[in-house]
Protein backbone atom coordinates (compact mmCIF):
# COMPACT_ATOMS: atom_id res chain seq x y z
CA UNK A 1 0.00 0.00 0.00
CA UNK A 2 1.45 3.38 -1.09
CA UNK A 3 0.48 6.57 0.73
CA UNK A 4 1.06 9.83 -1.17
CA UNK A 5 1.65 12.91 0.88
CA UNK A 6 1.58 16.49 -0.42
CA UNK A 7 4.70 18.58 0.05
CA UNK A 8 2.74 21.76 0.89
CA UNK A 9 3.68 21.60 4.57
CA UNK A 10 7.36 21.10 3.75
CA UNK A 11 7.32 24.01 1.29
CA UNK A 12 5.62 26.32 3.78
CA UNK A 13 8.18 25.43 6.46
CA UNK A 14 11.02 26.14 4.07
CA UNK A 15 9.51 29.47 2.90
CA UNK A 16 8.54 30.78 6.33
CA UNK A 17 11.75 32.05 8.01
CA UNK A 18 10.58 31.74 11.63
CA UNK A 19 9.23 28.18 11.29
CA UNK A 20 12.16 27.13 9.10
CA UNK A 21 14.73 28.37 11.60
CA UNK A 22 12.88 26.68 14.46
CA UNK A 23 12.70 23.42 12.52
CA UNK A 24 16.44 23.52 11.74
CA UNK A 25 17.22 24.15 15.42
CA UNK A 26 15.12 21.17 16.47
CA UNK A 27 16.71 18.94 13.85
CA UNK A 28 20.24 19.94 14.90
CA UNK A 29 19.44 19.46 18.58
CA UNK A 30 18.00 15.99 17.92
CA UNK A 31 20.95 14.87 15.82
CA UNK A 32 23.62 16.15 18.25
CA UNK A 33 21.92 15.19 21.52
CA UNK A 34 19.51 12.34 20.87
CA UNK A 35 19.41 11.35 24.55
CA UNK A 36 18.02 14.66 25.90
CA UNK A 37 14.92 14.69 28.06
CA UNK A 38 11.59 16.14 26.88
CA UNK A 39 11.89 19.15 29.22
CA UNK A 40 15.18 20.26 27.66
CA UNK A 41 13.87 20.22 24.05
CA UNK A 42 13.52 23.53 22.19
CA UNK A 43 9.85 24.61 21.84
CA UNK A 44 9.33 26.45 18.51
CA UNK A 45 6.93 29.40 18.21
CA UNK A 46 3.50 28.33 16.95
CA UNK A 47 3.16 31.46 14.73
CA UNK A 48 5.56 33.33 12.51
CA UNK A 49 6.39 37.06 12.52
CA UNK A 50 3.40 37.73 10.24
CA UNK A 51 1.07 37.37 13.25
CA UNK A 52 2.59 40.40 15.00
CA UNK A 53 0.82 43.73 15.26
CA UNK A 54 3.16 45.54 12.84
CA UNK A 55 2.36 43.20 9.95
CA UNK A 56 -1.40 43.19 10.55
CA UNK A 57 -3.76 45.41 8.59
CA UNK A 58 -5.34 48.57 9.98
CA UNK A 59 -8.98 49.65 9.89
CA UNK A 60 -8.10 52.42 7.42
CA UNK A 61 -7.01 49.77 4.91
CA UNK A 62 -10.69 48.85 4.45
CA UNK A 63 -11.57 52.34 3.15
CA UNK A 64 -12.13 52.37 -0.65
CA UNK A 65 -9.42 54.86 -1.64
CA UNK A 66 -9.36 54.26 -5.39
CA UNK A 67 -12.22 55.40 -7.56
CA UNK A 68 -12.57 51.94 -9.10
CA UNK A 69 -13.11 50.23 -5.74
CA UNK A 70 -15.57 52.94 -4.71
CA UNK A 71 -17.61 52.45 -7.91
CA UNK A 72 -17.51 48.67 -7.48
CA UNK A 73 -18.88 49.08 -3.95
CA UNK A 74 -21.76 51.22 -5.28
CA UNK A 75 -22.44 48.64 -7.99
CA UNK A 76 -22.55 45.79 -5.47
CA UNK A 77 -24.92 47.79 -3.26
CA UNK A 78 -27.25 48.48 -6.20
CA UNK A 79 -27.25 44.80 -7.20
CA UNK A 80 -28.25 43.78 -3.66
CA UNK A 81 -31.07 46.34 -3.60
CA UNK A 82 -32.31 45.18 -7.01
CA UNK A 83 -32.35 41.54 -5.90
CA UNK A 84 -34.31 42.35 -2.74
CA UNK A 85 -36.86 44.49 -4.60
CA UNK A 86 -37.24 41.83 -7.33
CA UNK A 87 -37.81 39.13 -4.72
CA UNK A 88 -40.43 41.24 -2.93
CA UNK A 89 -42.39 41.73 -6.19
CA UNK A 90 -42.28 38.08 -7.36
CA UNK A 91 -42.39 36.08 -4.14
CA UNK A 92 -46.10 35.29 -4.71
CA UNK A 93 -45.16 33.29 -7.80
CA UNK A 94 -42.78 31.13 -5.80
CA UNK A 95 -45.30 30.25 -3.05
CA UNK A 96 -45.61 26.60 -4.05
CA UNK A 97 -41.84 26.11 -3.74
CA UNK A 98 -40.82 28.33 -0.82
CA UNK A 99 -44.03 28.33 1.27
CA UNK A 100 -45.28 31.00 3.66
CA UNK A 101 -41.97 31.33 5.52
CA UNK A 102 -40.20 31.98 2.22
CA UNK A 103 -42.76 34.61 1.25
CA UNK A 104 -42.22 36.34 4.59
CA UNK A 105 -38.49 36.19 4.01
CA UNK A 106 -38.76 38.14 0.72
CA UNK A 107 -41.31 40.75 1.83
CA UNK A 108 -40.16 44.29 2.54
CA UNK A 109 -40.87 46.22 5.73
CA UNK A 110 -41.41 43.08 7.82
CA UNK A 111 -39.23 41.99 10.71
CA UNK A 112 -37.43 38.70 10.18
CA UNK A 113 -36.99 39.26 6.44
CA UNK A 114 -33.87 39.59 4.31
CA UNK A 115 -34.51 43.31 3.83
CA UNK A 116 -34.57 43.98 7.59
CA UNK A 117 -31.41 41.93 8.07
CA UNK A 118 -29.65 43.76 5.23
CA UNK A 119 -30.69 47.18 6.53
CA UNK A 120 -29.49 46.35 10.07
CA UNK A 121 -26.18 45.12 8.62
CA UNK A 122 -25.72 48.37 6.67
CA UNK A 123 -26.51 50.45 9.75
CA UNK A 124 -23.94 48.57 11.85
CA UNK A 125 -21.25 49.12 9.20
CA UNK A 126 -22.19 52.79 8.92
CA UNK A 127 -21.82 53.09 12.72
CA UNK A 128 -18.32 51.62 12.47
CA UNK A 129 -17.53 54.05 9.65
CA UNK A 130 -18.70 56.97 11.80
CA UNK A 131 -16.37 55.83 14.58
CA UNK A 132 -13.49 55.81 12.10
CA UNK A 133 -14.48 59.31 10.95
CA UNK A 134 -14.42 60.46 14.59
CA UNK A 135 -10.93 58.97 15.01
CA UNK A 136 -9.66 60.83 11.93
CA UNK A 137 -11.50 64.10 12.51
CA UNK A 138 -10.08 64.59 16.02
CA UNK A 139 -6.68 65.34 14.43
CA UNK A 140 -8.00 68.23 12.35
CA UNK A 141 -6.16 71.49 13.03
CA UNK A 142 -9.00 74.00 12.63
CA UNK A 143 -11.60 72.05 14.67
CA UNK A 144 -11.34 74.23 17.77
CA UNK A 145 -14.85 73.44 19.09
CA UNK A 146 -14.46 69.67 18.85
CA UNK A 147 -17.30 69.00 16.41
CA UNK A 148 -15.80 65.57 15.67
CA UNK A 149 -17.64 64.23 18.75
CA UNK A 150 -20.90 64.34 16.76
CA UNK A 151 -19.77 61.25 14.86
CA UNK A 152 -19.53 59.30 18.11
CA UNK A 153 -23.15 60.14 18.89
CA UNK A 154 -24.14 59.17 15.33
CA UNK A 155 -22.49 55.78 15.82
CA UNK A 156 -24.73 55.15 18.84
CA UNK A 157 -27.78 56.31 16.87
CA UNK A 158 -26.98 53.93 14.00
CA UNK A 159 -26.60 51.06 16.48
CA UNK A 160 -30.04 51.82 17.93
CA UNK A 161 -31.52 51.96 14.42
CA UNK A 162 -29.99 48.58 13.57
CA UNK A 163 -31.67 47.09 16.65
CA UNK A 164 -34.98 48.69 15.64
CA UNK A 165 -34.77 46.94 12.25
CA UNK A 166 -34.86 43.53 13.94
CA UNK A 167 -36.93 44.32 17.06
CA UNK A 168 -40.16 46.36 17.16
CA UNK A 169 -38.81 49.16 19.35
CA UNK A 170 -41.18 51.87 18.05
CA UNK A 171 -44.27 50.07 19.36
CA UNK A 172 -42.67 49.85 22.80
CA UNK A 173 -41.91 53.59 22.73
CA UNK A 174 -45.55 54.26 21.67
CA UNK A 175 -46.92 52.28 24.61
CA UNK A 176 -44.64 54.12 27.03
CA UNK A 177 -45.72 57.48 25.61
CA UNK A 178 -49.37 56.57 26.28
CA UNK A 179 -48.53 56.11 29.96
CA UNK A 180 -46.67 59.43 30.20
CA UNK A 181 -48.90 61.72 28.06
CA UNK A 182 -52.64 62.13 27.86
CA UNK A 183 -54.53 59.53 25.76
CA UNK A 184 -56.17 62.33 23.75
CA UNK A 185 -52.81 63.52 22.41
CA UNK A 186 -51.54 60.00 21.66
CA UNK A 187 -54.71 59.17 19.70
CA UNK A 188 -53.81 61.74 17.01
CA UNK A 189 -52.67 59.91 13.88
CA UNK A 190 -50.28 62.48 12.42
CA UNK A 191 -48.51 63.38 15.72
CA UNK A 192 -45.93 60.50 15.77
CA UNK A 193 -45.25 61.02 12.07
CA UNK A 194 -44.62 64.74 12.67
CA UNK A 195 -42.28 63.97 15.57
CA UNK A 196 -40.35 61.49 13.40
CA UNK A 197 -40.02 63.98 10.55
CA UNK A 198 -38.88 66.80 12.88
CA UNK A 199 -36.25 64.60 14.55
CA UNK A 200 -35.07 63.33 11.17
CA UNK A 201 -34.84 66.87 9.81
CA UNK A 202 -32.70 68.03 12.76
CA UNK A 203 -30.33 65.07 12.36
CA UNK A 204 -30.09 65.58 8.59
CA UNK A 205 -29.41 69.31 8.90
CA UNK A 206 -26.61 68.63 11.40
CA UNK A 207 -25.23 65.98 9.08
CA UNK A 208 -25.33 68.34 6.10
CA UNK A 209 -23.32 70.91 8.07
CA UNK A 210 -20.68 68.28 8.84
CA UNK A 211 -20.58 66.81 5.31
CA UNK A 212 -20.67 70.07 3.34
CA UNK A 213 -17.07 69.68 2.12
CA UNK A 214 -17.92 66.48 0.19
CA UNK A 215 -20.46 67.11 -2.56
CA UNK A 216 -21.24 63.43 -3.06
CA UNK A 217 -21.99 62.85 0.62
CA UNK A 218 -24.08 66.04 0.72
CA UNK A 219 -26.27 64.81 -2.17
CA UNK A 220 -26.65 61.34 -0.65
CA UNK A 221 -27.71 62.77 2.74
CA UNK A 222 -30.37 64.87 1.00
CA UNK A 223 -31.62 61.70 -0.75
CA UNK A 224 -31.76 59.92 2.63
CA UNK A 225 -33.98 62.66 4.05
CA UNK A 226 -36.33 62.41 1.06
CA UNK A 227 -36.56 58.59 1.30
CA UNK A 228 -37.21 58.49 5.06
CA UNK A 229 -39.76 61.33 4.94
CA UNK A 230 -41.74 59.57 2.20
CA UNK A 231 -41.67 56.35 4.25
CA UNK A 232 -42.93 58.26 7.29
CA UNK A 233 -45.69 60.04 5.31
CA UNK A 234 -46.92 56.70 3.97
CA UNK A 235 -47.90 55.78 7.52
CA UNK A 236 -50.71 58.36 7.40
CA UNK A 237 -53.91 56.81 5.96
CA UNK A 238 -54.82 59.89 3.89
CA UNK A 239 -51.49 59.79 2.11
CA UNK A 240 -51.66 56.03 1.53
CA UNK A 241 -55.18 56.06 0.06
CA UNK A 242 -54.12 58.39 -2.76
CA UNK A 243 -51.71 55.77 -4.10
CA UNK A 244 -53.34 53.82 -6.94
CA UNK A 245 -51.89 50.62 -8.36
CA UNK A 246 -49.03 50.48 -5.82
CA UNK A 247 -49.19 48.69 -2.49
CA UNK A 248 -48.48 50.68 0.64
CA UNK A 249 -46.11 48.13 2.15
CA UNK A 250 -43.98 47.91 -1.01
CA UNK A 251 -43.50 51.68 -1.19
CA UNK A 252 -42.67 51.97 2.52
CA UNK A 253 -40.26 49.02 2.39
CA UNK A 254 -38.46 50.29 -0.70
CA UNK A 255 -38.15 53.82 0.73
CA UNK A 256 -36.80 52.51 4.02
CA UNK A 257 -34.39 50.13 2.27
CA UNK A 258 -33.04 52.75 -0.12
CA UNK A 259 -32.74 55.29 2.70
CA UNK A 260 -30.67 52.85 4.78
CA UNK A 261 -28.44 52.17 1.77
CA UNK A 262 -28.04 55.94 1.37
CA UNK A 263 -26.93 56.26 5.01
CA UNK A 264 -24.25 53.63 4.44
CA UNK A 265 -23.11 55.22 1.18
CA UNK A 266 -22.98 58.73 2.70
CA UNK A 267 -20.79 57.52 5.58
CA UNK A 268 -18.43 55.66 3.26
CA UNK A 269 -18.20 58.64 0.88
CA UNK A 270 -17.39 61.11 3.62
CA UNK A 271 -14.92 58.68 5.24
CA UNK A 272 -13.10 58.37 1.91
CA UNK A 273 -13.07 62.16 1.55
CA UNK A 274 -11.66 62.66 5.07
CA UNK A 275 -8.93 60.04 4.55
CA UNK A 276 -7.82 61.47 1.22
CA UNK A 277 -7.89 65.02 2.61
CA UNK A 278 -5.82 64.00 5.65
CA UNK A 279 -3.16 62.41 3.43
CA UNK A 280 -2.97 65.37 1.04
CA UNK A 281 -4.52 63.55 -1.94
CA UNK A 282 -7.29 66.18 -2.32
CA UNK A 283 -6.79 69.93 -2.56
CA UNK A 284 -8.64 72.06 -0.02
CA UNK A 285 -11.33 74.10 -1.79
CA UNK A 286 -11.73 77.37 0.08
CA UNK A 287 -14.38 79.97 -0.56
CA UNK A 288 -13.59 83.34 -2.12
CA UNK A 289 -14.53 85.20 1.08
CA UNK A 290 -11.88 83.39 3.13
CA UNK A 291 -9.27 83.95 0.41
CA UNK A 292 -10.07 87.69 0.28
CA UNK A 293 -9.89 87.98 4.08
CA UNK A 294 -6.49 86.29 4.13
CA UNK A 295 -5.23 88.53 1.32
CA UNK A 296 -6.37 91.65 3.20
CA UNK A 297 -4.71 90.47 6.42
CA UNK A 298 -1.46 89.80 4.54
CA UNK A 299 -1.55 93.30 3.00
CA UNK A 300 -2.06 94.88 6.42
CA UNK A 301 0.87 92.90 7.86
CA UNK A 302 3.10 93.93 4.94
CA UNK A 303 2.17 97.59 5.40
CA UNK A 304 2.87 97.43 9.13
CA UNK A 305 6.24 95.80 8.56
CA UNK A 306 7.21 98.39 5.94
CA UNK A 307 6.21 101.25 8.26
CA UNK A 308 8.21 99.79 11.15
CA UNK A 309 11.23 99.28 8.92
CA UNK A 310 11.07 102.90 7.76
CA UNK A 311 10.84 104.12 11.34
CA UNK A 312 13.79 101.98 12.43
CA UNK A 313 15.95 103.15 9.51
CA UNK A 314 15.06 106.78 10.22
CA UNK A 315 16.04 106.35 13.88
CA UNK A 316 19.34 104.71 12.96
CA UNK A 317 20.24 107.46 10.50
CA UNK A 318 19.42 110.13 13.06
CA UNK A 319 21.56 108.50 15.74
CA UNK A 320 24.50 108.01 13.37
CA UNK A 321 24.31 111.62 12.14
CA UNK A 322 24.17 113.03 15.67
CA UNK A 323 27.10 110.89 16.82
CA UNK A 324 29.18 111.87 13.79
CA UNK A 325 28.39 115.57 14.20
CA UNK A 326 29.35 115.45 17.89
CA UNK A 327 32.69 113.84 17.05
CA UNK A 328 33.32 116.41 14.31
CA UNK A 329 32.54 119.26 16.71
CA UNK A 330 34.95 117.87 19.33
CA UNK A 331 37.74 117.54 16.79
CA UNK A 332 37.22 121.12 15.59
CA UNK A 333 37.16 122.51 19.13
CA UNK A 334 40.42 120.86 20.21
CA UNK A 335 42.82 122.72 17.83
CA UNK A 336 41.02 126.03 18.54
CA UNK A 337 41.73 125.62 22.25
CA UNK A 338 45.39 124.87 21.51
CA UNK A 339 45.72 128.02 19.41
CA UNK A 340 44.16 130.13 22.18
CA UNK A 341 46.61 128.66 24.69
CA UNK A 342 49.55 129.61 22.46
CA UNK A 343 48.24 133.14 22.13
CA UNK A 344 47.96 133.47 25.90
CA UNK A 345 51.56 132.26 26.31
CA UNK A 346 53.01 134.86 23.84
CA UNK A 347 51.11 138.16 24.28
CA UNK A 348 53.74 140.34 22.54
CA UNK A 349 53.42 138.74 19.14
CA UNK A 350 50.33 139.60 17.11
CA UNK A 351 48.48 136.39 16.41
CA UNK A 352 45.71 136.07 13.97
CA UNK A 353 43.05 133.57 14.98
CA UNK A 354 42.16 131.52 11.90
CA UNK A 355 39.50 128.86 11.82
CA UNK A 356 40.64 125.28 11.04
CA UNK A 357 40.74 124.67 7.36
CA UNK A 358 38.92 121.57 6.17
CA UNK A 359 37.87 120.67 2.71
CA UNK A 360 34.42 119.51 1.76
CA UNK A 361 35.70 116.01 1.07
CA UNK A 362 37.13 115.67 4.59
CA UNK A 363 33.91 116.92 6.18
CA UNK A 364 31.88 114.38 4.16
CA UNK A 365 34.23 111.60 5.18
CA UNK A 366 33.85 112.47 8.84
CA UNK A 367 30.08 112.72 8.63
CA UNK A 368 29.43 109.64 6.51
CA UNK A 369 31.78 107.03 8.03
CA UNK A 370 30.91 105.45 11.36
CA UNK A 371 33.41 103.98 13.85
CA UNK A 372 32.42 100.44 12.83
CA UNK A 373 33.22 101.20 9.18
CA UNK A 374 36.59 102.66 10.13
CA UNK A 375 37.43 99.52 12.11
CA UNK A 376 36.42 97.36 9.15
CA UNK A 377 38.71 99.36 6.85
CA UNK A 378 41.61 99.01 9.25
CA UNK A 379 41.05 95.25 9.53
CA UNK A 380 40.96 94.88 5.73
CA UNK A 381 44.19 96.88 5.41
CA UNK A 382 45.92 94.71 8.03
CA UNK A 383 44.81 91.56 6.19
CA UNK A 384 46.22 92.85 2.93
CA UNK A 385 49.54 93.58 4.65
CA UNK A 386 49.65 90.06 6.13
CA UNK A 387 48.93 88.51 2.74
CA UNK A 388 51.71 90.57 1.13
CA UNK A 389 54.16 89.49 3.84
CA UNK A 390 53.16 85.83 3.41
CA UNK A 391 53.69 86.05 -0.34
CA UNK A 392 57.11 87.58 0.16
CA UNK A 393 58.12 84.88 2.68
CA UNK A 394 56.62 82.03 0.61
CA UNK A 395 54.00 80.96 3.18
CA UNK A 396 50.87 79.32 1.77
CA UNK A 397 47.55 79.47 3.69
CA UNK A 398 44.64 77.18 2.94
CA UNK A 399 40.99 77.06 3.82
CA UNK A 400 39.24 74.20 5.65
CA UNK A 401 37.91 72.65 2.46
CA UNK A 402 41.40 72.64 0.90
CA UNK A 403 42.81 70.99 4.03
CA UNK A 404 40.15 68.25 3.88
CA UNK A 405 40.96 67.55 0.24
CA UNK A 406 44.65 67.26 1.07
CA UNK A 407 43.93 64.82 3.91
CA UNK A 408 41.79 62.67 1.63
CA UNK A 409 44.51 62.59 -1.02
CA UNK A 410 47.12 61.63 1.57
CA UNK A 411 44.94 58.77 2.83
CA UNK A 412 44.38 57.49 -0.70
CA UNK A 413 48.10 57.61 -1.43
CA UNK A 414 48.83 55.64 1.77
CA UNK A 415 46.27 52.97 0.88
CA UNK A 416 47.68 52.62 -2.61
CA UNK A 417 51.18 52.32 -1.24
CA UNK A 418 50.06 49.66 1.27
Amino acid sequence: MVVRRSNSRRRRVVIDPAVGSAATKIHSSLTNNSQRTASEDIDPKPYSAGAKRKSQRKTTDLIPKRLQTYLLLILALMVCLFCLSYGSQNHHKWAQWIGQSGQRMFTLGVQGSLASWFSSFLLIISGMASLQICALRQHRCDDYRGTYRVWGWLAGLFLFASIACVVDVMSVIGNLSKLVFNPSTTSIVWLPVAIKICALSLIVVRGLIEVRESRGAFAVVAFVWFAYTTAALMQIPTGADQMVGISKEAVMGNCFLFGTAGVFLANVTYLRHVYLLAHGLIKVQRSQATVEKKAKSKKKVVRKTKATRRKNTAKKTRTTKTSNTKKAVKKTEAPAEKSQALVAATPDQPVEQKPPRRTAAKEKFVLEKTPAEKLAELAAASRERELEQDEEEGVVKMTKSQRRKLRKQQKQNRRRAA
